[in-house]
């Protein structure tokens, strides 16, 4: 039986006091308590690198910034390598997917994956979409939901990184932003086998859609509300599927706050468990309108996390001005006459994304 939410902040989070339970208590910690539960895939916990750290150092990879290697599937790639990637040492990799109206470099610019990475050690890997309307990834496609197209490009991404660097193999994730987001979905949704979790900015459930790019605009604007039922049916498995960390804008015009419900929906219901997070609070005692909702599995397993960011519009979270460990990103980059999609709302998506899923 799932145990009942539990809600962390009411008079504890308005007072400033770190609550119990809450992933903010690690960032304000500098030696917190390992995890007593001992599930690596419930949330952070002990240091999965430790012994790692305290291997003889290997010889390091040559560091990397922004490096274009190659095209795949008409999709460019660009590859970050943060110094001191020991040589045979088996580090996890992220892939980053841009959303709309931007590219790899405005996306890498003002989400900070790369900043975080070289803290974390963690391979980077920027994928960039060029030819599809308004620079969209594509998401809504019978194909690129079945594992093709774009779907099947990015793995290729990935494979090619893998076989030139060590990467790990258990620890690979997506992020993405927007249609981005919506790929990171596909992605894990038709390969649960290759993704570690994924971390979605103003995301949308599997297949809730599937048409014409033009088709979209109709659907992303507006609520299409599903039963968790008919949600989970739309998986294209048995799963179980990696975790997920889900950010939304509750302002956000464009893509629609009610598909992240959706998304809970789905991906609760594919695994058999109710609507009911196990924890709900804030993130971050100082900004009391940013909502975090973590659901799990009966096991302890995290199925998602959702963070609802107070009076946000269609973007990514960045706290550019803050101070500490989880200040980062940029709310400055744009292709010219598009929007800038970094928001400053004082939360670095990036670093809470990292805290909540181990990283």
């Amino acid at each position: 039986m799932r145990a009942a939410a539990s809600v962390l902040c009411l008079t504890a989070c308005a007072a400033g006091a770190p609550i119990a339970g809450d992933p903010a208590v690690d960032a304000a910690d500098p030696d917190p308590d390992p995890d007593p539960d001992p599930d690596p895939d419930s949330g952070p916990g002990p240091d999965p690198d430790a012994a790692a750290d305290a291997a003889p150092e290997l010889p390091p990879y040559p560091p990397l910034d922004f490096e274009p290697i190659g095209s795949f599937g008409g999709l460019g790639a660009y590859l970050h390598v943060p110094p001191a990637m020991g040589i045979g040492e088996p580090r996890p990799l992220i892939l980053v997917l841009h959303g709309c109206w931007e590219d790899a470099a405005v996306h890498a610019a003002n989400s900070g994956w790369d900043a975080l990475a070289d803290a974390r050690r963690l391979y980077v890997v920027h994928a960039e979409e060029t030819a599809q309307i308004q620079q969209c990834l594509d998401w809504w496609s019978a194909g690129a939901q079945a594992g093709g197209g774009d779907t099947a490009a990015l793995l290729a991404m990935i494979d090619a990184v893998a076989a030139d660097y060590s990467v790990d193999p258990g620890r690979v994730y997506v992020a993405g932003f927007s249609s981005g987001g919506a790929v990171a979905i596909n992605l894990v949704a038709a390969h649960p086998e290759r993704f570690a979790g994924a971390i979605v900015h103003a995301g949308l459930p599997f297949a809730g859609y599937t048409g014409t790019d033009v088709g979209t605009l109709s659907y992303i604007f507006s609520e299409h509300d599903q039963t968790p039922a008919a949600r989970a049916a739309a998986m294209p498995g048995d799963g179980p599927y990696p975790s997920v960390v889900a950010f939304v804008g509750d302002a956000d015009s464009t893509v629609h706050p009610s598909y992240t419900r959706e998304l809970v929906e789905q991906w609760t219901a594919a695994h058999g468990a109710d609507q009911t997070p196990e924890l709900e609070g804030l993130l971050k005692p100082d900004h009391p309108g940013h909502l975090y909702r973590r659901y799990e599995a009966g096991d302890g397993r995290l199925l998602i996390a959702t963070i609802t960011l107070d009076a946000m519009s269609h973007g990514y979270a960045v706290d550019p001005s803050g101070a500490g460990p989880d200040a980062g990103g940029a709310a400055s980059a744009s292709l010219p006459g598009k929007p800038i999609y970094g928001k400053d709302v004082g939360l670095w998506s990036a670093y809470w994304a990292a805290e909540v899923l181990g990283l």
